[in-house]
């Protein structure tokens, strides 16, 4: 009985770190979606960069990423310390969105993977959607 106990425990484990077994790395990442409304935006350009406070100068920084299909963006490799992630205005269809710029908290390496963006309309120039 003890031997199967162990087993599942030690699935349980492998599962938890993607297969990775006992002594599987965490991924320092700093990911999220860019959107407006409900509609996720590809190709927009999201920056990474150190707060002031921050300590981090293992990445050069700043550093851009574009989002995919799906609208997801992701930095890899980010030390702990404080940042700063901006979408850059994105155009879209002549109509200009803004996104607040969000500080976050990279903290004993655990992924920071929901740093959302949801676009506020900046101006429209002849109309369209996404």
């Amino acid at each position: 009985m003890r031997f199967v106990i162990v087993l599942v425990m030690l699935a349980v484990v492998a599962t938890a770190c993607g297969g990775g077994g006992l002594f599987c790395e965490r991924e320092n990442v700093i990911s999220g979606y860019v959107k407006v409304g409900a509609v996720r935006i590809s190709g927009a350009t999201v920056m990474l960069d150190a707060a002031q406070t921050t300590t981090a100068t293992a990445i050069a920084l700043p550093a851009l990423t574009i989002t995919d299909n799906n609208g997801y963006y992701k930095f890899a490799n980010v030390p702990n310390g404080w940042y700063v992630v901006t979408v850059v205005q994105f155009t879209h269809n002549n109509t200009s969105y803004s996104f607040n710029p969000q500080t976050v908290e990279m903290v004993n390496n655990d992924p920071v993977d929901h740093v959302n963006f949801d676009g506020l309309t900046h101006s429209q120039g002849g109309g369209g959607t996404i």
